[in-house]
């Protein structure tokens, strides 16, 4: 898991020496072998480019040989200071050992006791075979691994550092350079095997985030599907800690600020009647009290840690290899865990003569998705679709977006946002979400999930149990969210 926004100070020196960092082409990571040193492998590798990152591994010991070279640490102790052991049980660091009597610490009490247990040792190998290795336990860190080889001196300590594995070579792997990662998604030990709540109970049935992967947001114009990416980021930021890089070139930055601060604080950013069509009432006609200076300033602290925008100052459009280089940078410096790119025809599409725009559009697929996979981020891309003939208010489709049908083909997940605009087919708060493609069939499903759209604070809610039998048509099956052959 990420570290939380106000530990994340302690990666501070990885920014502040990038110019060196970017020089070096071997990092050898000899973290702890526990879990918290685990985690610092995993995220300084993140940020540094796994790439160019080896990986340190202690090397593991017997249950016996571990129980004997505690022993002998206890002895030396005891012998140094001079101390004798009290109310039967001697501890050395946090482990407790059985005192044994005076005649026990005689040589033959030594070697009567390493025969018991090279007997013991053999029964057990002959009983589970090859079984027996793998029940062995890792030294934690370089420290045990020098007390445990202290008659050879640092020879084991040098030989682990030298013997340290890459990364895999880009392009070529085996399946055995995964087995680590493969045995935690097993025994779900990584915690988002399944993807991460998106913050619906209805659309968690069919849609959950998972790091490292490419959501294709579309929708016709007004239908709030940039609403609805910010909802969601703000429901992840709330739920999972995450933190973003926003490239929204549609917003001005206080007006971004005031919806992220609205779906934050439940709270409309103005007081009522500031202005013609802002709204500051719930669905039921209530005014809803708005935000108070208190909640303003909570509020920019918490945007400020969760929040960070990619924007083009000059007059050019920017170009996706641009935002990509500082979505990379914010990887580093804030350890982002999103992406957030409104909209594609805001980029510059500028491409060589003899690519067409098909082809273009393929190429910068795949450097958000390597983008995504190489920093364990999630890339959500809002693209509007083409102008639709005829349109009679029915939502589109990932092949109806402008440019080329590989939005669809190549994206991990695909999403419609639909707004009702028809009194007699429900209410015209309501949103439909259509979960059109998910390539991970353990995040989720297609299918289409229905939300309450609150105008007054921007929020997106569930239906209550039950309340959707009322608000839809019978061409709508209100216990899965599907609609009826």
């Amino acid at each position: 898991a990420p570290p939380p926004v106000e530990e994340d100070k302690k990666f501070d020196y990885l920014w502040n020496c990038r110019k060196y960092l970017e020089q070096v082409e071997k990092f050898v990571l000899a973290t702890d072998a526990d879990d918290p040193g685990l985690a610092l492998a995993e995220e300084l590798s993140r940020r540094l480019g796994k790439e160019r990152c080896w990986r340190v591994r202690w090397p593991k010991e017997r249950e016996k040989e571990r129980r004997k070279r505690l022993e002998m640490d206890r002895r030396r102790v005891e012998a140094s200071s001079g101390s004798q052991v009290e109310g039967g049980v001697a501890y050395l660091d946090g482990v407790a050992s059985d005192a044994y009597s005076e005649e026990m610490y005689g040589i033959d009490g030594i070697e009567e006791e390493e025969h018991e247990d090279e007997v013991e040792e053999e029964q057990e190998e002959e009983e589970e075979g090859d079984d027996y290795d793998d029940a062995m336990e890792r030294l934690k860190d370089a420290n045990d691994t020098l007390q445990y080889d202290a008659e050879n001196d640092s020879e084991l300590v040098r030989q682990c550092l030298e013997e340290a594995e890459p990364y895999p070579i880009r392009g070529l792997f085996q399946f055995s350079d995964y087995w680590d990662e493969i045995e935690k998604y097993y025994y779900l030990q990584s915690g988002n095997e399944g993807g991460i709540s998106c913050g619906w109970r209805d659309l968690d049935n069919l849609y959950r985030v998972v790091p490292g992967e490419l959501t294709i947001v579309t929708g016709v114009p007004n239908s709030g599907k940039s609403e609805w990416v910010d909802a969601l980021m703000v429901n992840l930021a709330h739920n999972n800690d995450w933190s973003f890089a926003i490239c929204s070139m549609e917003n001005l930055v206080r007006d971004h600020c005031r919806k992220l601060l609205e779906k934050h604080t439940g709270k409309p950013f103005f007081p009522a009647n500031v202005g013609a069509g802002y709204a500051s009432s719930d669905r039921f006609g209530r005014t809803l009290s708005h935000m108070t200076p208190d909640d303003l300033d909570n509020g920019k602290v918490w945007l400020n840690n969760h929040f960070h925008l990619i924007r083009c100052e000059d007059d050019q459009l920017p170009s996706m290899e641009w935002v990509l280089g500082l979505a990379k940078a914010a990887v580093l410096r804030y350890g982002i865990r999103g992406l957030v790119i409104d909209p594609y025809n805001e980029l510059d599409h500028q491409r060589p003569k003899n690519e067409t725009e098909t082809e273009y559009v393929s190429r910068m697929l795949t450097q958000m998705k390597r983008f995504a996979q190489h920093h364990d981020v999630h890339v959500f891309f809002v693209a509007h679709p083409r102008q639709m003939q005829q349109w009679r208010g029915e939502p589109p489709g990932l092949y109806d977006i402008s440019g080329s049908a590989h939005f669809m083909n190549k994206c991990d997940n695909g999403i419609v946002v639909h707004r009702n605009r028809n009194i007699e087919a429900g209410p015209l708060d309501q949103v439909t979400i259509y979960v059109r493609k998910v390539r991970n069939k353990a995040a989720g499903t297609i299918g289409e999930a229905h939300l309450r759209y609150e105008r007054g604070s921007g929020r997106y809610m569930d239906y209550a149990p039950g309340e959707l039998d009322s608000v839809l048509p019978p061409s709508f099956d209100s216990s899965n969210g599907y609609r009826k052959n």
